[in-house]
């Protein structure tokens, strides 16, 4: 191939890269920046004090398996199967008849289904209904008086003020927690299988704040047990305990732990009833926004991924651009340089020289062996040994041998993750199960995804993984004889 030929065939590819980042640039103006929200009361989304979200991380360091939707529809698209326990604390927009059925419908795939409500509202008692829980949540009205320091619970049903600040004792997992109630509620108890584990007094009355009922309802034409946890205040949940008082947190990992057992479940956080504040107004109005929403720290992270999109900086910089070539193109003089240097540049680049060098016999090729096995890891990590997709391939053997003879189950067979699950976890057991597979057909060219940029960074990866995976189950990767056999196949 000539050089003339060389040089128009490397233009035109930086001329092609070019044009596609200034398409995906384009694309990513037109779509629209990132569009973060903040959500209003306790979302699970929401960082800041009367948030959930600590709540939902310590559960997924617990259970793994642990989501949240931003709409009901997403339910059913979620890999549930087990024990399924849904989740809804301070439900901003009431559950309709239509909606409570549709959870209970997409909960239908599940072997045990569990709800847990923390509600100070009427707002989830149609799903209560549908559930066929004989708990309803009473209706109060919360007065506010002197600029809001002062606020007054007020019963209808009873025409009676309750304490906006009551202590009530829990019994959970043997345990007995005095816990304080913010503007609380109680809970009615109507006839049927159902357990009171919460109570509060006012005076010498004693209110519900914890029930658990078990009932039994029809869903797709099957009858379904259900069990309902119901607490008359969402407040136990909220950041500002769950982050600052381990007798709160304690207690909501040890209602969990009740309501899921020893075996674990998977949960499902609503985040579809609350409030959203689009990030724009935010920006227009960082006033308007309060650490009871967000955390200063997610807040700026919002700031900066919104900044640096495209949608934000790429628009005015094309304005600016083209003003500034107008008012050069304009000027006789800036343009005549301009047209020079271009030209220039054009000239230096298509005619500087290219170096050739002749084709030169290769030495003779040897292959080196490391002397020591001990040395092999060492060596590898140091980079002096380069481990490839064959090195995958060997490591898978390895792995799928080790179960073999453990579980008399491969790596390809659908009931090991089930036996994995016992020691890692169901979500843990299925992604390291599926990637290795994936991987594996990768290295043996059965399929073409995933994408691997460097085998031996994957190769180490998956061997650190694999080598703690194998440990739970009273096996060792790391062996000096394994490594050697990965290194050296």
């Amino acid at each position: 191939m000539s050089e003339w030929r060389v040089r128009v065939r490397g233009t035109l590819s930086i001329f092609l890269i070019l044009s596609l980042v200034a398409i995906g640039l384009i694309s990513l103006a037109e779509k629209g920046g990132p569009g973060l929200p903040v959500f209003k009361g306790a979302a699970p989304f929401n960082t800041g004090e009367i948030g959930t979200s600590s709540l939902v991380e310590i559960l997924r360091e617990r259970y793994g398996s642990v989501y949240v939707i931003t709409n009901l529809s997403e339910l059913a698209n979620l890999p549930l199967s087990g024990s399924c326990l849904f989740v809804t604390v301070s439900p901003e927009r009431p559950y309709t008849e239509a909606e409570s059925n549709e959870i209970l419908s997409s909960l239908a795939r599940c072997r045990d289904i569990k709800l847990l409500i923390a509600d100070e509202n009427t707002t989830s008692n149609a799903l209560l209904k549908a559930a066929g829980a004989p708990l309803r949540v009473a209706e109060v009205v919360v007065l506010v008086q002197q600029s809001g320091l002062i606020r007054l619970v007020y019963d209808p049903s009873t025409r009676q003020y309750l304490p906006p600040y009551p202590v009530s004792r829990f019994n959970v997992a043997g345990k007995v927690y005095d816990i304080v109630l913010d503007i609380a509620s109680y809970i009615k108890v109507g006839e049927g299988n159902a357990t009171v584990f919460g109570e509060y007094y006012v005076g010498n009355k004693t209110l519900v704040s914890g029930a658990v009922a078990w009932s039994s309802i029809t869903l797709e034409g099957q009858k379904r047990d259900v069990e309902t946890v119901v607490l008359s205040d969402g407040s136990v949940f909220l950041n500002q305990v769950i982050d600052r008082n381990e007798t709160y947190r304690q207690f909501a990992l040890d209602l969990f732990q009740g309501i899921c057992g020893t075996g674990g479940c998977q949960i499902v956080f609503d985040a579809s009833r609350y409030t959203l504040i689009p990030l724009a107004d935010i920006m227009n109005n960082i006033n308007s926004i309060t650490p009871l929403y967000v955390s200063f720290p997610t807040l700026l992270g919002m700031i900066i991924a919104n900044l640096i999109h495209p949608s934000t900086w790429f628009e005015p910089l094309l304005d600016y651009s083209n003003s500034l070539l107008k008012q050069a193109i304009q000027n006789q003089l800036v343009a005549s340089v301009f047209s020079v240097l271009l030209a220039l540049l054009a000239f230096v680049y298509f005619s500087r020289g290219e170096s050739f060098i002749r084709d030169r016999p290769m030495g003779e090729e040897r292959l080196v062996e490391v002397a020591y096995a001990v040395n092999i890891r060492e060596e590898i990590v140091r980079g002096k040994l380069k481990l490839g997709k064959e090195d995958f391939k060997s490591l898978y053997e390895l792995v799928d041998q080790a179960m073999l003879s453990v579980y008399g189950l491969g790596l390809k067979d659908a009931d090991l993750v089930k036996r994995l699950s016992e020691v890692l976890g169901p979500e843990n057991a299925r992604r390291y199960v599926d990637a290795m597979n994936k991987l594996y057909g990768k290295a043996t060219g059965a399929r073409r995804t995933p994408v691997v940029l460097s085998w031996h960074r994957t190769v180490l990866k998956y061997a650190r993984e694999s080598d703690e995976v194998l440990s739970k189950i009273g096996v060792s990767l790391m062996k000096v004889e394994v490594l050697e056999k990965i290194a050296r196949r």
